[in-house]
């Protein structure tokens, strides 16, 4: 995913032994794109069923494509 953009490596300031994996602009699009097309076939296959954990689990997934520590 880092060859083809959609994920980069950031070094820690503090601990250069660190490493992060973030999510690019060109990741976090494709991951909101996923989502959402997630989110359409969740509710057409159960309907109201799962609305609260859909949307739950499009949180965490919001914090790690903003790249949320406290994901």
């Amino acid at each position: 995913m880092e060859k083809i953009g959609l994920l980069d490596r950031e070094v820690d300031e503090r601990d250069a032994r660190l490493v992060f994996v973030v999510a690019t602009n060109a990741g976090r699009a494709k991951l909101s794109e996923a989502l959402s097309t997630f989110s359409k076939r969740a509710g057409y296959l159960f309907g109201d069923r799962c609305e609260r954990r859909a949307s739950d689990g499009r949180l965490h997934w919001d914090r790690i494509a903003w790249n949320d520590r406290a994901a």
